[in-house]
């Protein structure tokens, strides 16, 4: 096999090759223009090729016209394209001057397809047989140039300037590396080739057309710089998903950590509520004593009451189911699990955090009256975790009248639907929120007692954002704070 054969069948196979792959790259991403140009790039350089290889062997006048032809056609697919390559590439190349150019090359294919020579000669003489270095034959054209063939010697130029100028924004926008590896690579390639050309075209030079090797060198120089691009993409999806993987653990472990907090919070109010739960205990086991005491001397009797005793046995089985839902209340409230997401009724909810705490205001001398108007709300959350941050709120209402005159002593809690919310307001008559407390009363260890760690309004805040809520506290008009807990309303 010759060495012209050689030489222009691997730039042909690599060009296509090249567009080949760079096709897939579209196919998979369909969005990325810059393949698809590139891809039509690169079948040019392979179309170029394999015309300038059929030009170099043929001996017949018609048949050379028609390859000259074909080979224009080449330039055009690599040559347009390649200016919007750069286009969308760059991000900084005129619009304009592209449509200029590509305008300016159509018509120059139009008139290279409706003259008989194509577009380089108006009339070809004759074709000699010239001897390349080595001894080989290959055959060239010798006629009259074109009068039109300005036309895309111009827009050849007009590329070289608008690359150029495309290359120079891009390395003032600090994409260095891209307008030297992508612009210098097409002007240098292409001032070559064409500078060439057009020696060839001239009788100057007396060589075959090398169109193409400049060609392979272009879209060699993008297809490093794409592939460059595609590794480091794939790089920062890697890092990506790797620091995705980082977040979704780290998110997982502070949800641990809150819930671990939450139930420490929990449990600590259970010790601080002792008192107040023996209390609510203590009344249906003493109703229970007292019953079962009642109910031996009714059946110790000369005469058995068996009447008599019947009650005593309802109190003691009323009074038992009393003590079971208190225990209940508290085991719920108190037991350590993970958060659940379910439907929540909220009026339900707020009654059982009363019913708990129901001893401890009496204890305090509190009065704690509650609205929850219709139609009925829900949310969508973790029962117990929006139950401990209710029953903080109030006990912290209960801590801060614990100075009020007892006539004052009163705290309220209100249920309102606004907007798609569901708002839980939690207001006291006691002396309010100072200045130097408002910006900080929902810090992490913040707290105005001489005996609290401060945590139990900054965990409530945490699980109220949690179920993508608000905790915001503000004083009253006529004294005392109101603080309100701000769920997404959960649906009918």
């Amino acid at each position: 096999m010759s060495p012209l054969t050689v030489a222009w069948t691997f730039t042909a196979s690599a060009c296509a090759m090249l567009g080949f792959a760079h096709f897939l790259l579209w196919i998979k991403e369909p969005r990325s223009a810059v393949y698809l140009l590139s891809a039509v790039m690169a079948f040019g350089g392979a179309l170029s090729a394999a015309v300038e290889l059929l030009l170099l062997q043929t001996q017949d006048l018609a048949r050379y016209q028609v390859l000259l032809q074909l080979e224009n056609l080449g330039v055009f697919l690599l040559l347009v394209p390649m200016v919007w390559f750069v286009y969308e590439y760059f991000g900084t190349a005129r619009r304009w001057f592209a449509v200029t150019i590509s305008a300016i090359w159509t018509f120059a294919l139009i008139v290279n397809f409706l003259s008989p020579a194509s577009i380089v000669f108006s009339e070809i003489h004759e074709l000699k047989r010239l001897n390349a270095f080595w001894g080989e034959l290959f055959t060239i054209a010798v006629g009259r140039i074109h009068p039109w063939k300005i036309v895309p010697d111009l827009a050849t130029v007009l590329i070289g300037v608008y690359v150029i100028d495309a290359s120079i924004r891009a390395w003032q926008k600090g994409n260095r590396r891209r307008a030297v590896v992508i612009g210098g690579s097409i002007v240098f390639f292409l001032v070559l080739g064409g500078i060439h050309t057009l020696l060839v075209d001239a009788g100057v030079v007396a060589t075959p057309y090398m169109i193409s090797f400049a060609f392979l060198a272009i879209v060699m120089a993008l297809s490093y710089e794409l592939v460059n691009d595609a590794l480091l993409a794939s790089q920062f999806a890697r890092d990506l998903a790797s620091s995705e993987k980082t977040r979704i653990r780290t998110e997982a472990e502070l949800r641990a950590k809150r819930d671990e907090l939450a139930h420490l919070s929990r449990v600590s109010t259970m010790g601080e509520m002792s008192a107040s739960f023996a209390h609510e205990l203590l009344q249906p086991l003493t109703a229970i004593l007292s019953n079962t005491r009642a109910a031996r001397r009714y059946l110790a009797e000369d005469q058995p009451g068996a009447g008599k005793a019947e009650e005593c046995l309802d109190d003691i089985e009323r009074a038992t189911d009393r003590a079971s839902d208190v225990i209940a209340r508290m085991r719920s409230l108190f037991r350590k699990e993970e958060m659940r997401r379910e439907r929540v009724p909220v009026e339900p909810m707020v009654l059982e955090v009363l019913e708990l705490l129901h001893s401890d205001g009496v204890r305090r001398g509190m009065r704690v009256s509650f609205d929850a108007p219709p139609p009925p709300a829900v949310v969508h959350g973790d029962r117990i975790q929006l139950q401990q941050v209710i029953l903080n709120v109030l006990r912290n209402s209960f801590d801060a009248m614990r100075d009020t005159p007892a006539s004052r002593r009163e705290a309220w809690v209100r249920i309102e639907l606004d907007d798609g919310c569901v708002r839980i307001a939690v207001g006291d008559r006691g002396p309010g929120i100072g200045d130097q407390d408002a910006g900080r009363i929902f810090e992490p260890f913040y707290t105005t007692k001489s005996n609290g760690l401060g945590m139990g309004l900054a965990i409530s805040r945490t699980i109220v954002e949690a179920h993508g809520g608000r905790l915001t506290a503000r004083n009253n008009d006529n004294g005392g704070a109101t603080f309100c807990i701000t769920l997404p309303d959960g649906g009918p």
